[in-house]
């Protein structure tokens, strides 16, 4: 993950759980406990668009209060290996976690109450990895990870103009008539999906997963195969995982379609040893301009547009740099290729000790921030731990 100021292409991917074959007929959920729980009565939490990384909604485990990632790209819910020992969770058995380029290994817990903005949620288990990595590249303390167990009985509305979020009672009867209505499917090969056309002519499905802030990710192949790298100001980018670190390629969508809703200039990121089912993905960040109703039980997709929001040119990366702070320094881990950054001098592995005259502390930039997504022309002056000093020109460098 990217620090603020910086580029944040670095992918927050899902990790699409799959959980391994493990007999569950010996566990027991009692339905006292869920008695418990008052009546719902949706109530909106703010949200911040182009400062969080991460969708969140409240939770309640076993009667403690959290927040949760919600990660429709995911199949298996998740909670934070050191909590589910400090929880004394019943453990299950183990399952696996399968990434863009590896699977990774966990153990599986059995909760006894789980509610979601006050909604009860019966019969949940959660898968234990390690969540700290995720936490600090997003900027928030994520103890909790929501997948699709959880949300096929959950719906949620994220509303980007409004900055706000609300957790819903799963096949609720309230009516949308302000909101176009597109079907999601693919369930039968695990993961939801939606049409999506790409410059007019490609008509593609692709996964909606609201665990990725990177507005759209392709395979290289597919990108190879149809050609939309042809002709294109390209760069650089490192995507970030519960895997690690890869280099690939970003470049800009000139039109994107959602319905009957069309997208200009959407940053796209390419890449290589792709693992997954579908070959392309679409995260939170693609529904910048509505306000949407996710229902993963009703396999819909409900989508109002802010008409000054879907106008508007779509928010992306002009620095090149992608760095992680550490302490009261800015460690750089990738500067793309011919982008401003690159320009002035910066290179991979350099040291940020300073922006715009104020040093790097815990809270300057403010956790979250994106310099980088300022407007073309904006400076930016940085000073590393060498004593030199760069100014960066922000620029459309792909």
């Amino acid at each position: 993950m990217t620090e603020p100021f910086l580029s944040r292409r670095a992918m927050m991917k899902s990790l699409g759980f799959a959980a391994s074959a493990l007999a569950l007929a010996d566990v027991t959920w009692g339905d006292a406990a869920f008695a418990a729980f008052p009546e719902v009565r949706p109530e909106w939490a703010p949200m911040h668009p182009y400062v969080d990384h991460c969708l969140s909604l409240p939770v309640q485990v076993n009667g403690q209060m959290m927040h949760a990632m919600v990660d429709s790209g995911t199949t298996q819910s998740s909670i934070d290996h050191d909590l589910a020992l400090d929880m004394d969770l019943r453990y299950l058995g183990t399952t696996t976690a399968d990434t863009f380029t590896q699977q990774m290994s966990g153990a599986l817990y059995k909760v006894d109450t789980f509610a979601v903005s006050g909604i009860p949620v019966r019969r949940v288990t959660l898968a234990a990895f390690e969540l700290a990595e995720l936490a600090r590249r997003t900027y928030r303390d994520i103890p909790v990870v929501l997948g699709q167990d959880v949300l096929e009985d959950i719906d949620f509305q994220i509303d980007v103009p409004g900055s706000r979020i609300r957790g819903l009672p799963g096949k609720h009867d309230r009516s949308w008539p302000d909101h176009e209505v597109l079907s999601l499917y693919g369930f039968e090969k695990t993961f939801p999906s939606l049409r999506v056309v790409l410059e007019g002519k490609h008509h593609e499905d692709a996964i909606l997963d609201t665990g990725s802030d990177a507005p759209m990710l392709i395979s290289a192949d597919y990108a190879r195969d149809t050609g939309l790298l042809k002709g294109r100001k390209t760069s650089t980018a490192m995507t970030m995982g519960a895997e690690g670190a890869a280099l690939g390629t970003i470049f800009t969508l000139e039109t994107l379609r959602l319905g009957s809703f069309t997208l200009r200039g959407v940053p796209v990121q390419v890449i290589e040893d792709w693992r997954m089912e579908a070959p392309i993905y679409v995260g939170w960040t693609m529904l910048r301009a509505f306000d949407t109703v996710v229902s993963l039980g009703q396999k819909t997709l409900r989508l109002k547009p802010d008409a000054a929001s879907l106008s508007a040119v779509f928010p992306k990366d002009r620095s090149g740099l992608a760095a992680q702070r550490r302490g009261n320094t800015i460690q750089i881990f990738h500067v793309a290729r011919n982008s401003p950054a690159w320009f002035a001098g910066l290179r991979d592995n350099d040291v940020i000790v300073s922006i715009n005259g104020v040093p790097v502390s815990p809270n300057y930039p403010a956790p979250g921030v994106r310099m980088g997504y300022g407007p073309a022309g904006q400076q930016i002056a940085v000073v590393t731990s060498d004593g030199r000093r760069f100014n960066i020109v922000l620029s459309d460098y792909f």
